[in-house]
């Protein structure tokens, strides 16, 4: 079996760290980070990679770090809202294509947030997109221009919500889970989601490199796309209560409401039997029983209501992504059972040999 080598530019960063971590046991890719300076290498050389220290904008640097590489990811983003921050970010694709070798393949990450309303359906039909997905539609169509024009293959992969061991979204979801017995969230169990695990990203990429996948903008989730089910379950390591309530479960009627039908009910059920036995009674009774009645009801409703506030996240209003996904990849679970997550991207391993240098 063949080893393809990678130049993985902004290895730093959270995503391009974890797929460095999930590939230092992998036979089929060979990683080699790239990165800008010192500093930013330290958590990889803890890793055990020999990382190159370069900066892809410069020609000269360029040229050292991707000469002899098989394909170019390109992890990194440039944020800033002036206009050197999109040059910044085109000149690192530029630079990518233009001093690889000519058979190399170049790969760029973007997001499904490129999908506008297809994805979010919910959102104002004539807004403007964000700086970030209007930025990233741009590189998009700059990868694949440049790629043409110089003969070489390249891959817009758009991605889906990123979960990983070194994900913000992983930490908050086990924050959230850790903080009560239960849970109440807006969206209903089996609706699909676009959650992404970078055991799948990193499949993509060795099916982009090592395929001849044909050039183009594709989308990545995992696969199968987990259900909100299933992607709570699986980080519920403590057992608590999942309360999934779809549009129904959103749309209740509220506390005061359910306390005056629960109060007419038990009061029209119970008159015929009460008007007989009252008559003998002194007048007030009723009007007591009735109290009584009402403050029993009340605290009822008042104890059934104690439940947790629901938990809503953008992504639930999402439309799961169906189109342009990137065919062949592996089943999302079954890559777990090839990388053991959390051991991966803590563990320290020897460094490789001087192939990376």
């Amino acid at each position: 079996m063949s080893t393809f080598s990678v130049a993985m530019i902004g290895a730093n960063g959270r995503i391009g760290a974890e797929l460095c971590s999930i590939s230092r046991n992998d036979d089929e890719i060979e990683v080699i980070p790239v990165v800008r300076n010192m500093l930013a290498s330290s958590f990889l050389t803890y890793l055990g990679f020999c990382c190159r220290v370069l900066d892809i904008s410069e020609v000269g640097d360029a040229k050292q770090a991707m000469s002899d590489v098989d394909a170019v990811v390109i992890a990194a983003y440039e944020r800033g809202g002036a206009k050197w921050a999109t040059d910044k970010n085109k000149l690192l694709i530029e630079n990518s294509v233009k001093y690889s070798k000519p058979s190399a393949k170049i790969i760029y990450f973007s997001t499904i947030r490129a999908l506008g309303r297809a994805l979010d359906k919910d959102a104002p039909r004539f807004s403007l997109p964000s700086r970030y997905v209007l930025r990233k539609r741009l590189c998009e169509r700059f990868l694949l221009r440049l790629c043409r024009k110089y003969n070489k293959r390249g891959y817009a992969l758009r991605l889906g919500h990123v979960f990983g061991e070194l994900q913000p979204r992983t930490v908050a979801l086990r924050a959230l889970l850790s903080t009560s017995q239960s849970l109440r969230l807006l969206v209903a169990a089996d609706r699909p989601s676009n959650v992404l695990h970078t055991v799948t990203i990193n499949d993509a990429v060795k099916i982009c490199v090592g395929t001849e996948l044909s050039p183009g903008v594709y989308c990545v989730v995992n696969n199968p796309q987990w259900t909100w089910h299933e992607v709570f379950d699986y980080y519920n390591s403590n057992g608590i209560d999942l309360m999934f309530e779809g549009s129904d479960g959103i749309a209740r009627s509220s506390g005061s409401h359910e306390f005056v039908r629960g109060l007419r009910n038990q009061v029209s059920s119970k008159r015929d039997r009460l008007e007989g036995f009252l008559m003998y009674m002194p007048k007030n009774l009723e009007q007591r029983l009735k109290m009584k009645q009402w403050v029993r009801q009340y605290k009822a409703i008042a104890m059934t209501d104690r439940r947790p506030p629901p938990v809503f996240m953008r992504e639930f209003q999402h439309s799961p992504v169906t189109v342009k996904l990137v065919p062949g990849l592996r089943e999302t679970r079954a890559l777990f059972h090839q990388h053991d997550s959390c051991e991966d991207v803590c563990s320290p391993a020897p460094c490789p040999t001087n192939r990376n240098l």
